[in-house]
């Protein structure tokens, strides 16, 4: 839905942009406005996909740091193994949902194509 509402305010910039550029002229201050505006869509739009294929840096770098602090300060406990281990499978857990999502929208796409 996010991909959508953002590919739409993407649109909707870019039509604003080339109907400033025609009334107005390529230079004017209003074209430039609405060049800059469509701009900040493109890379809304962009940022929004990206979001929907990689796993977000963040949870990676907290999960490591997580597990790199278990085990300096939690030794060799079982609560530490534990926690590790639920972590990792919910992080396996996580990779699999996008794998599913990515091959779901292709098949929308393959679908949509045909």
């Amino acid at each position: 839905m996010q991909i959508e509402l953002a590919y739409h305010f993407r649109m909707t910039a870019d039509f604003r942009r080339i109907l400033a550029t025609d009334t107005h002229g390529k230079d004017s201050a209003e074209a430039v406005f609405q060049r800059d505006l469509a701009d900040k869509a493109f890379k809304a739009w962009q940022i929004q996909c990206l979001k929907q294929v990689f796993i977000p840096a963040r949870c990676v770098r907290d999960l490591r740091w997580k597990e790199d602090w278990l085990r300096r300060n939690g030794g060799g406990s079982p609560e530490t193994a534990l926690s590790v281990a639920r972590d990792e499978a919910a992080f396996a857990g996580r990779i699999e949902l996008h794998s599913r999502q990515q091959a779901t929208r292709k098949a929308n796409r393959k679908a949509v194509r045909s």
